[in-house]
């Protein structure tokens, strides 16, 4: 399959997003509970099969931009009862001056600046340096410049930063109590919960590239035939209404018109995609088509079902960015067959997460 996930991707939001759409009249074979399957894919090996991708390691900055990016969002105030941590805004001065000559440097210097701790706003080391000082501290924080920093005369130079902390304001423990975290009643406890929602984001990417190369595998061993033509129709009309979703998403955020075309235009460029709008378009309903089918395949021989039930816990935990104030309107609007659709892709994906190897690499 030339692009499975992004295709998968689409139609997955598409189901979400657009529960509302009732999918095209008539037609029999337009949803999966009206197809047999094994008439389109003749499935290969789906378990037993070996994964070899790399888990990726913690990032200690990305991980400090997105804690202070979250405590940003609360109320602050001056601080004078503690050191400075994580989040806080440090009123600084500095010096900065070279080891080997012991000159102060360009650019090096600065009085009553205001640096959000953990931004990563300069070198390495800088940050962490400052984190523990008492207002009124002085320090001296030795670092050496990137070998890649973008000053020819300091990339890679020994250099001490004349630091003082003139004053500090930071996130307060009743606005961390505030933040609706149950069991959170202070800052430090908010962090922590923070760094395991960073961990906890990391895992579920990992877990889905490993999904999606485990995908790509079952559906690299199967032979596919053309889908019908009503599932086709679905998958582009899905594939149409999310990328009209998508523009008009970009015409607000920056104030200008995006046209479906114009994002068209640059899915297919970073796709290196040579034909037309009408043949991408095509190819995405067909690769769609195929990973419906195949998980529908393989959910009829490992007896894999949904209930209207499960369908409708779908649709609760769906219900805050379905666009419908209530679960009532909800069912009243949604395509509740596609829903049950996009359920037991993810329960099929589950089963092959469950069934087969992978190995994390070095």
């Amino acid at each position: 399959m030339k692009n499975r996930q992004t295709a998968v991707a689409a139609v997955l939001a598409a189901v979400t997003v657009l529960a509302g759409c009732s999918g095209l009249p008539g037609g029999g074979d337009t949803y999966l509970k009206d197809i047999n399957p094994s008439q389109y894919v003749q499935l290969g090996e789906y378990t037993g099969l070996n994964i070899d991708l790399a888990k990726p390691e913690a990032d200690a900055k990305e991980e400090a931009q997105y804690v202070v990016g979250q405590l940003m969002s609360l109320d602050s105030a001056e601080v004078t009862d503690r050191a400075a941590r994580l989040g806080d805004v440090a009123n600084i001065d500095y010096a900065g001056r070279r080891v080997d000559t012991g000159e102060y440097f360009a650019g090096g210097t600065a009085q009553g600046y205001a640096l959000t701790l953990g931004s990563g706003t300069f070198i390495p080391g800088f940050e962490d340096g400052v984190i523990g000082m008492a207002v009124g501290e002085e320090r001296d924080i030795p670092l050496t410049f990137p070998e890649n920093y973008g000053t020819a005369e300091l990339a890679g130079a020994d250099v001490v930063f004349e630091v003082k902390l003139n004053g500090l304001t930071g996130p307060t423990d009743e606005a961390a109590a505030k933040a609706g975290v149950s069991g959170i009643s202070n800052v430090e406890g908010y962090v922590d919960y923070l760094k395991k929602q960073y961990a906890d984001r990391l895992e579920r990417q990992y877990r889905s590239q490993v999904e999606s190369a485990i995908l790509d595998k079952v559906e690299s061993a199967s032979v596919f035939k053309n889908p019908p033509t009503g599932l086709l129709e679905r998958m582009k009309e899905n594939y149409q209404e999310q990328m009209g979703i998508l523009a008009n998403a970009y015409s607000s955020a920056y104030g200008q018109t995006v046209t479906v075309t114009d994002l068209l235009k640059v899915v297919m460029s970073g796709e290196n995609y040579t034909g037309d709008e009408e043949s991408f378009i095509e190819s995405n309903a067909i690769e769609s088509a195929n990973s419906y089918l195949m998980a529908s395949a393989i959910a009829r021989e490992q007896n894999i079902t949904v209930t209207d039930e499960e369908a409708k816990a779908r649709m609760e935990e769906n219900l805050a960015s379905s666009g419908y104030a209530t679960i009532e309107e909800y069912l009243q609007n949604a395509d509740f067959e596609e829903i049950k659709e996009q359920v037991l892709f993810d329960k099929v994906v589950d089963y092959l997460f469950d069934h087969n190897k992978v190995s994390e690499g070095e």
